[in-house]
């Protein structure tokens, strides 16, 4: 179900300017219902949490500049 390209879901992911820096909102959609679309998105939820624990560790040690 996760590899398949039918029915497919979708991240959308936009910023909002802060003080001091900019705040990351990720909304990911899309799913159907049944249980194997239950297991896929529990799946998910732990992977988002792991990816954005990593970013959140990376970013916070390095000085990074955008322009």
């Amino acid at each position: 179900l996760m590899n398949e390209p039918n029915p497919i879901t979708y991240v959308e992911i936009s910023f909002e300017k802060e003080k001091k820096g900019s705040r990351v909102f990720i909304k990911h959609s899309g799913w159907q219902e049944g249980k194997a679309w239950e297991e896929a998105r529990g799946w998910h939820i732990t992977a988002w949490k792991q990816v954005l624990e990593s970013m959140k560790s990376y970013l916070s040690r390095e000085k990074l500049a955008f322009n």
